[in-house]
């Protein structure tokens, strides 16, 4: 909770706060560390506006290799806290500004919410233990991070190549792969 009582007298009045929160999961995704908040707070007359970053270090599962790995989120805040509520509740259609708008009543404001959304939305889809992970042998299971197995060889590669994202793939593990070019067809 933050309290807005001394920006309460006058539009346009700011202060800046840093916090500290403390989840222990979100969502599923166990957070390793807490919540650090670096927050500018701005007296709009209708409300507040909420505008700055977070970091928090959260543990993913690998989508290649299965291992567990610490990964730090960096995001940005911009949320605006209002105690008119009437007036986004008749729309149907809301704008960009009234999706990050939260209620609030009295002289303090609790962004808890608003940030556990915000680190949600930010947790990567397909996250990596690293860019060029290996992953695991489809036949052993054997992590190829680490080791590799008798199967590497044994694994029939026209299983791979019949599918036309394999050589992506391999242009991809590449060191020195280049993105490739894009064929701009140039209106005459």
């Amino acid at each position: 909770m933050i309290s807005v009582r001394d920006l309460k007298r006058e539009t346009g009045l700011k202060k800046n706060v840093s916090l500290e929160l403390r989840f222990k999961e979100i969502e599923g995704y166990k957070i390793l560390s807490p919540v650090f908040i670096d927050i500018e707070i701005e007296n709009l007359g209708m409300g507040f506006k909420v505008k700055g970053i977070y970091v928090v270090t959260i543990e993913l599962q690998c989508r290649r290799c299965l291992i567990l790995f610490p990964y730090e989120l960096k995001g940005e805040i911009d949320e605006i806290y209002t105690t008119q509520k009437e007036r986004y509740m008749i729309k149907k259609l809301l704008t960009m500004d009234e999706l990050s708008t939260f209620n609030f009543n009295g002289e303090e404001i609790n962004i808890k919410e608003s940030i556990r959304q915000n680190i949600i939305v930010s947790i990567p889809p397909y996250p990596l233990c690293k860019f060029d992970c290996k992953g695991l042998c489809p036949i052993c299971g054997e992590n190829w991070n680490y080791n590799e197995c008798e199967h590497l060889n044994e694994i029939d590669k026209s299983e791979f190549e019949e599918n036309p994202f394999y050589k992506i793939y391999l242009n991809l593990m590449k060191k020195d792969a280049k993105p490739p070019k894009r064929n701009i067809n140039k209106k005459k």
